[in-house]
């Protein structure tokens, strides 16, 4: 799996358009900056939230030697709400300290990962979006839509036949006057909105709006259970999440900062390191990958593994009463072994990480 991430970046390096790339040690240096600040691990995530993938980032996390905290560089357009889940989950349940770095284009699924974090940073750019979930759409040239979408056309159309009923009701007992009993009034009214409506109401699909409201409730028990272990929320978290769910008029619609800070608790602009970084980055810290793309995604840490070294001072010795093996009088074994570095956890090349405007799909 690592050999074959390695050969993917090698791979979309070739196909770059840019001539200069930065400097490498300029990538490296700021990394590492970024971790040694936060003393974190600097996680990069530019994919769909998808299951296959949460597993990448639950093989990567158990492959090395971890600092205390995390941070999550996590551009994205969505996805599964139990791969969401098992990301956040997983992050909470190996680190100390989770953040989530919001440089670009981060939302939906995205949102419930956020859900998961203890703190939230955000770019100038950085934007987060409702609590949603993505359904296969019914016709087959539509790929997919918004959970949203079926609940609030259910809701929508029963307002408006309130709305149809009071009208026809006012309006005939206005033009009848007492001549007509307000039992006939009522039925006239009926009949005229059920033939208003009964021919949309036939478009409805029942299935259809029953999946996306069990969506939508999933989304909701996954953020409530993230949410208990991150602690991050401003308000309480069956209302935030309410809110999260419904309180904004469209799937694209963007939380950006200023909107996050009523959301959460702990939420914090970009050092000027995270800004550098995300600007080496380009497109590729902003934008999500085409799906078309599928090889070309990235999910990988960024950040130097910590040393073997540190990782003995810092586990206080040997640890959970780990054998020595014989002949080896002061050695101690780790998860990695003794090595530097376990294959293929240390940082990438920044001429490794592409900015191929052709393999990045800026959202409508």
């Amino acid at each position: 799996m690592e050999r074959k991430q390695r050969e993917d970046l090698d791979h979309m390096a070739k196909k770059s358009k840019k001539q200069s790339a930065p400097k490498t040690d300029t990538f490296d240096v700021l990394t590492e900056k970024i971790a040694s600040s936060l003393d974190a691990d600097i996680l990069f995530y530019n994919a769909p939230i998808e299951r296959h993938y949460d597993q990448r980032v639950i093989e990567l996390c158990n492959s090395r030697r971890r600092r205390p905290n995390v941070a999550l560089f996590l551009v994205t357009s969505g996805g599964d709400a139990d791969a969401a889940y098992r990301i956040a989950a997983c992050l909470q349940n190996k680190y100390k300290h989770f953040t989530l770095c919001v440089p670009g284009f981060c939302k939906s699924a995205g949102t419930l990962i956020a859900l998961g974090a203890h703190r939230i940073a955000m770019s100038d750019q950085g934007e987060n979006g409702p609590l949603d979930v993505q359904m296969r759409g019914k016709d087959e040239l539509i790929a997919s839509e918004s959970g949203l979408t079926s609940t609030t056309t259910l809701a929508t159309l029963n307002e408006q036949v309130y709305s149809a009923f009071e009208y026809f009701l006012l309006k005939i007992t206005k033009g009848a006057g007492p001549s007509i009993g307000t039992k006939t009034i009522a039925d006239i009214a009926v009949k005229l909105t059920c033939g208003t409506f009964s021919h949309i109401y036939q478009q409805v699909d029942p299935k259809n709006v029953a999946e996306a409201e069990r969506a939508l409730q999933i989304a909701k028990s996954y953020g409530l259970r993230l949410a208990s272990v991150g602690k991050n929320l401003a308000r309480n978290p069956l209302d935030s999440l309410e809110h999260l769910i419904s309180h904004y008029p469209s799937h694209g619609f963007i939380i950006d900062f200023a909107e996050a800070k009523s959301i959460f608790k702990d939420v914090r602009e970009f050092s000027a390191d995270e800004n550098s970084l995300v600007k080496l980055l380009g497109p590729l810290g902003r934008w999500p990958i085409d799906r078309d793309q599928e090889k070309d995604y990235l999910i990988t840490f960024i950040s130097n593994e910590i040393p073997l070294a540190a990782a003995i001072t810092r586990q206080g010795g040997q640890k959970n009463g780990q054998r020595k093996k014989p002949g080896s009088k002061n050695k101690r074994t780790t998860r990695t072994a003794n090595t530097e570095a376990a294959p293929g956890t240390g940082a990438p090349n920044i001429a490794q990480l592409p900015t191929i405007h052709g393999s990045l799909k800026r959202p409508a």
